[in-house]
């Protein structure tokens, strides 16, 4: 498929998904990165394929993956859900971000740490966490400003790896992430 064609197919994907006016851009961008056979997205198809399959074969449920997530920061499964939901495949924060800080600038930052180490720890992600799904998820929880959203995440540094800039970042966790979110998941399921 060549380049004009990729990119006409992918925004009639987009219209004929009615999507959302604030989500387009995001959707846009996956598409031409599932119909250019971009790794993690390729790789993450065939993750969502695997697991509506037979279970039978040891394949994760939604379920597992959120045990799996609790078990890395030793939260209870019944309370994993006051951090963290499954929504159609995909993890998004449950938590209210008004107790993630002060400042959207410190909301945002939390919740690039919950999404981008949560999928790791899950196995959402086997590998870095690229940008898209970290700024959706802030976008979706009303704390994205487009103004200040590159500090905010380069602010993660101490937390991760950060490869890249911009929408090509991607952010590795770092031990000091994992206890730092430890510490904030013993907070938020506590109540």
């Amino acid at each position: 498929m060549d380049v004009d064609e990729v990119l006409r197919t992918a925004l009639r994907a987009v219209k004929d998904a009615q999507v959302p006016d604030d989500l387009k851009e995001i959707a846009f961008t996956k598409a031409i990165d599932i119909l250019s056979g971009a790794g993690e997205m390729v790789e993450r198809s065939t993750d969502k394929q695997d697991q509506e399959g037979d279970q039978g074969d040891g394949t994760a449920t939604e379920s597992d993956r959120l045990k799996k997530l609790a078990d890395a920061l030793s939260v209870p499964h019944e309370r994993i859900e006051m951090i963290y939901v499954e929504h159609d495949g995909d993890l998004q924060v449950a938590a209210d971000p008004g107790r993630l800080g002060n400042s959207t600038h410190k909301r945002a930052g939390a919740v690039g740490l919950l999404v981008a180490a949560g999928r790791q720890l899950g196995g959402w992600d086997e590998g870095p966490t690229s940008d898209n799904p970290i700024r959706a998820e802030i976008d979706r929880l009303g704390l994205y400003d487009n103004t200040n959203y590159s500090k905010h995440m380069k602010d993660l540094g101490a937390w991760f790896n950060i490869n890249g800039i911009g929408r090509s970042a991607t952010y590795k966790l770092k031990y000091p992430g994992r206890e730092h979110l430890k510490t904030l998941a013993k907070e938020l399921s506590e109540g």
